[in-house]
């Protein structure tokens, strides 16, 4: 999947063959269905947070 959505063609960065907004529509509207990466990153350390603030011996 890495190779199809970031292919590197000259030493001066990625060109970009999908945009991220088309990535993440689910498939049903042509997208990939990859969830929001940045809600999820966010809801897991409020997870994280909660847990090592509730559970003594957690770490």
């Amino acid at each position: 999947m890495k190779g199809f959505l970031w292919k590197k063609l000259d030493d001066n960065g990625c060109n970009y063959l999908i945009d991220w907004h088309s990535v993440e529509q689910p498939k049903e509207h042509g997208g990939l269905d990859i969830n929001n990466i940045e809600l999820r990153n966010h809801v897991i350390l409020l997870k994280w947070w909660w847990r090592f603030s509730k559970e003594p011996n957690s770490l």
